[in-house]
């Protein structure tokens, strides 16, 4: 495994994945992470790039069935780049 940070962004997986709701710590724990030299995609990221809406359609598709479900290249399309 390459030293953190010196991985070409295409060749990035995702290592770790953590999910919760606002005021639950999620934006320490992203900070802590960026500390340890990862990429995480946080609220920020979503917001800027844009993604919120992406987001918000697949709990739509998921939980309603309202638009197509993603499948696992177009969850690596959206995280591209990030830890």
């Amino acid at each position: 495994m390459a030293e953190k940070g010196t991985e070409n962004n295409d060749e990035r997986t995702m290592e770790v994945l953590v999910m919760g709701l606002g005021r639950c710590g999620t934006t320490s724990l992203a900070a802590a992470l960026k500390i340890l030299g990862y990429r995480p995609y946080d609220y920020i990221d979503r917001f800027n790039l844009e993604h919120n809406k992406l987001w918000t359609d697949q709990v739509r598709a998921k939980y309603f069935g309202q638009g197509q479900k993603w499948g696992r290249a177009d969850f690596d399309k959206v995280t591209h780049g990030f830890d």
